[in-house]
């Protein structure tokens, strides 16, 4: 509120020269007159106080851990139309999948406040529409089915209760931007941690928008927790279940966050919110949604009770999914801008959302001194050998390939490109490439901060035209061509060039190993299931299917998360042999013999040229610092 200026004083206000003299009794009834007709006059203007926002307020409770179910309360208030929508997210954003949330709904009811229940019509499967003429507010209660961890899901166990706000909070149609408080009732003794800002009510929490409500996971239940605090924000990491971890473990893995957070801040020149939690479930997923998902001001991992014993081995999931924090939650592609949360937002430029992201956790780990610069340049030659050994790069694009996420994130495609990949290579290009246009001045990092400073901070998603003027002001060149031959389209991407401006080039090998000529997918439950096959390879002729459950191979139990090198290495010299494989189809376990075939890969490497140049040094050091 800007201050008012100081009022002149009117000159009839200051006294007459001379003294004192009282004012005329003809001056003072003319002056009264003029007051009552200002004050008074029938053209007065009427100012009425403006009607309060319409908002729902939540109220989550932990109803029955045999059941599994929570209880949620919406308290509808200041309602002034009438027609209102009550919707529900069909995704959450950052797994790009639909979900039907609402056929985990039990018990759906709508009151007044006179205790009379208020009906309603359904006018798609997650909307509820209710007539509001003369109604100013009403209460919603239903039940809520929480029996799956996932990253996008919601589980109630006897030790703890998990939420996502997209499975249950409802929002109204038209009021996104509104305010609310979610108020949580929990068993004796258990603890709440959220993302979500704490009212001074506890057990209350607050939310600006709609947006910040259902992107703030609540974890309450019996858990461990360690906090630091760096860069003037508090950070939390939660280890669940209690007693999973040990101590002196948490200890050193939360330094390692911490050299991970201080990195990654440096390069936007500091941190973007006020407090971060970072949630860890040392648990199997129930499903497919395992591994991490992105929150503004936190993320989740489901990483299995094996990670437990070794927490370093996380500090890749830490340094991708803490990216997030800038990469995809802030600055975000126009296409998500905002969330659509009722239908698929398709957006060509998810390549940059995930691929960049990728590339970063190795630069964010080379940085933060937790990866050795040899392992940083085979984390490259990985991605290139992952691309390159995929036939479908010659045909899908990275920019189809965000596109069509929505055909398949979490399960398999028939035949598609991983933008993680790509991704992360063009990643790589651009950045030494704007290396090489500015004799290493500025990088991919200077096209970082200014996509969050010219659109996050401006309250705006970016297109691919703006994404390539900004990367045309920061290299001081035209890089359109370079996004219509090796973004739009499929032109296989010139490693050595780009290499060779920090003085590297690629080198590959021919490496010969075993193979049956299937792939494999280890699920949430540790099994292995078969998810298809190379064209006329030894399991395919065996009769194998799609959705068989891998039992052992030759010798190899395949419950050991290392079977496929013990595959290879046993039966490197036994190519030709018979071999049998046990499967699980349908409850009933078969065998199958099958001759072991080989299969011939390109394996690549970063290696120096012989004598780089000044230059080439002076961009490589800058590149690996």
């Amino acid at each position: 509120m800007r201050n008012r200026p100081p009022r002149p004083q009117s000159s009839s206000a200051l006294p007459p020269a001379g003294g004192f003299q009282p004012p005329s009794l003809t001056r003072y009834f003319f002056v009264l007159a003029l007051i009552l007709l200002l004050f008074n006059g029938p053209n007065r203007p009427t100012t009425r106080a403006a009607p309060q926002a319409l908002r729902i307020d939540y109220a989550v409770k932990v109803a029955d851990l045999n059941q599994r179910t929570f209880h949620i309360r919406a308290e509808v208030k200041n309602i002034h139309q009438p027609i209102l929508d009550l919707s529900l997210p069909t995704w959450t954003p950052g797994w790009y999948t639909i979900e039907d949330y609402a056929k985990n709904f039990l018990h759906f009811t709508a009151t007044l406040a006179d205790g009379r229940a208020l009906p309603w019509t359904k006018t798609f499967k997650h909307t509820w529409r209710f007539d509001t003429h003369a109604i100013d507010r009403f209460t919603v209660d239903f039940d809520y089915l929480a029996n799956t961890l996932e990253l996008n899901q919601c589980e109630i166990t006897s030790r703890h209760a998990f939420f996502n706000g997209t499975a249950f909070f409802l929002f109204a149609e038209g009021h996104l931007n509104s305010p609310s408080t979610v108020r949580i009732e929990k068993p004796e003794g258990w603890e709440i941690v959220t993302a979500l800002d704490p009212s001074l009510e506890p057990g209350t929490f607050a939310a600006d928008n709609y947006h910040t409500l259902v992107d703030s996971p609540t974890l309450i239940g019996l858990f461990d927790r360690e906090r630091f605090e760096t860069s003037g924000s508090m950070h939390e990491v939660v280890f669940d279940p209690q007693g999973a971890t040990t101590p002196g473990s948490r200890a050193d893995f939360v330094g390692q966050v911490r050299k991970i957070v201080d990195a990654e801040a440096a390069i936007f020149g500091g941190l973007p919110y006020r407090r971060y939690v970072f949630f860890y479930f040392f648990s199997h997923a129930g499903g497919s949604a395992s591994g991490g998902l992105e929150h503004a001001n936190s993320h989740v991992g489901i990483v299995g009770p094996e990670a437990a014993r070794s927490l370093t081995n996380l500090k890749g999931l830490v340094a991708h999914e803490f990216f997030h924090a800038w990469n995809v939650k802030r600055i975000r592609p126009a296409e998500m801008w905002p969330y659509n949360y009722i239908h698929e937002p398709y957006t060509p430029s998810l390549w940059v959302s995930e691929g960049f992201t990728d590339y970063y956790t190795h630069i964010a780990l080379r940085r933060a001194g937790l990866e050795a610069a040899e392992v940083f340049l085979l984390a490259q030659a990985r991605e290139i050998a992952a691309l390159q050994q995929n036939d479908a790069r010659r045909y899908i694009s990275a920019a189809q390939a965000s596109i069509d996420t929505w055909l398949g994130y979490d399960s398999p495609q028939a035949f598609t490109i991983s933008y993680y990949t790509k991704g992360h290579l063009l990643g790589l290009l651009l950045d030494l490439s704007i290396r090489k246009d500015t004799a290493g001045v500025a990088g991919l990092d200077d096209v970082m901060r200014s996509l969050y400073k010219e659109f996050y901070l401006q309250g705006r998603g970016f297109t691919v035209d703006d994404l390539v003027r900004v990367i045309n002001r920061v290299s001081h060149r035209d890089y359109k061509d370079f996004f219509n031959r090796f973004v739009s389209a499929t032109e296989e991407l010139p490693y050595d060039q780009y290499l060779g401006y920090a003085g590297y080039n690629l080198s590959a090998t021919v490496r010969t190993r075993p193979s049956l000529g299937m792939e494999t997918d280890r699920r949430s439950d540790g099994s292995i299931v078969l998810t298809g096959f190379a064209p006329n390879s030894p399991a395919q002729r065996a009769g194998l299917l799609v959705g068989d459950r891998l039992v052992q191979v030759g010798d190899i139990k395949v419950e050991n998360t290392n079977w496929t090198l013990q595959f290879r290495d046993t039966y490197a010299d036994r190519i030709g042999q018979k071999i049998r494989l046990s499967i699980v189809r349908e409850g009933k376990e078969m065998n199958y013999d099958m001759e072991v075939a080989s299969r011939s890969d390109q394996q690549y490497a970063l290696k120096s040229v012989d004598s780089p140049t000044e230059t080439q040094l002076k961009i490589r050091e800058a590149w690996l610092r």
